[in-house]
């Protein structure tokens, strides 16, 4: 069997970062974000599990490639003055209220936002919160609930689509037993970021260049959370 001979990640991740600078935008960078989404999934170990050497050579490259696109961190994390009870409360009802006309996807549920999201998705305080983390980036208007209803939901290692290059994540509401299910950030390819957050506290992350994942649900478990997008003042994946 001939022996097989890994090229280092930091070539690979070159490439990619040259490639994803290259690309331009349109049809071409989105087939490209597909490709990177069906890597990641496969190539990303969610804590507790392992990966071959060639896999994380694999990985490493691409968390490689897509740092010298973007930051590829954690931009932000708490409950901002705003975010008082009456908010939150009104954020869950709605959310609530739409939980059964929610579509099914791979792993969860998700609903487009109504009146009381879309404010909050354009809202002066959030916007003004957006401006001190990332001078320049403006609101997509794209607000979405996201569910996870059942044990073994949950999402794999992914990239967020442009709508979402920012992405603001909202915790609404997490209901578990014991040994809740995580936020799981790829800052570092060779160490994951668990991250539990509380009802009403806020991520902020680079979702098109942040490989991100949540951890499946246990029994008697439920979550829901409301995403919004922001798109920064410069061009990104």
């Amino acid at each position: 069997m001939a022996e097989t001979h890994l090229v280092p990640a930091k070539s690979l991740g070159e490439a990619l970062g040259t490639l994803l600078q290259t690309v331009g935008s349109g049809a071409d960078l989105d087939n490209l974000r597909a490709l990177l989404c069906q890597a990641v999934s496969q190539l990303a170990p969610l804590p507790g599990e392992t990966r071959t050497k060639q896999q994380n050579a694999a990985f490493q490259a691409i968390v490689a490639g897509l740092k010298r696109f973007s930051s590829g961190r954690l931009l932000w994390r708490g409950r901002p003055s705003f975010m008082s009870a009456d908010l939150l409360r009104d954020l869950r009802v709605e959310a609530e209220s739409l939980s059964g006309r929610a579509t099914r996807a791979a792993g969860h549920h998700f609903h487009p936002g109504s009146i009381q999201a879309n404010a909050f998705s354009v809202s002066e305080q959030l916007t003004k919160l957006m401006e001190e983390v990332s001078p320049g980036s403006l609101p997509t208007g794209v607000a979405s609930f996201v569910y996870y209803f059942a044990a073994g939901d949950g999402i794999p290692p992914h990239l967020d689509t442009n709508m979402f290059s920012l992405n603001v994540l909202l915790m609404l509401e997490h209901c578990y037993v014991q040994h809740p299910s995580h936020l799981v950030l790829y800052e570092d390819a060779a160490e994951p970021r668990r991250l539990l957050l509380k009802p009403g506290e806020i991520v902020i992350f680079d979702g098109s260049a942040l490989v991100h994942a949540r951890e499946k649900l246990k029994e008697g478990e439920r979550i829901s959370i409301l995403t919004v997008g922001f798109s920064p003042k410069a061009a990104r994946l």
